[in-house]
């Protein structure tokens, strides 16, 4: 018989967690900050109105329309029965740190 432990979402994310090379101790704070702040208040996924305002969308026509040139900054998948998109709510938290660390460097020449 194969036992199975279970574990909780943050615990299985931090398992899955990869390094890259370009990754700074400041961004995995800030990511791990928002990560908190998001998951508090939405839960391991964010959709609707939510995800649209998160990504920085003025509009969910805006949205719409980066869905439909593949074009949305992280990965956003459906679910069965639900209206809607929906992105991981750790996705979404790394890529709003990673476009704060990128302002904070300057411009790219």
């Amino acid at each position: 018989m194969v036992r199975r432990r279970m574990i909780g979402y943050h615990q299985m994310m931090t398992r899955c967690d990869t390094k890259e090379s370009n990754e700074t101790p400041e961004l995995t704070e800030l990511s791990r900050a928002l990560e908190a702040e998001l998951l508090e208040v939405h839960g391991p996924m964010v959709g609707g109105n939510e995800l649209s305002a998160a990504l920085g969308f003025r509009t969910n026509s805006a949205f719409r329309q980066a869905l439909v040139r593949n074009t949305v900054p992280v990965p956003v998948f459906s679910i069965k029965h639900r209206r809607g998109k929906f992105a991981l709510t750790r996705e979404v938290a790394r890529w709003i740190a990673e476009q704060r660390q990128s302002a904070a460097a300057g411009p790219e020449d």
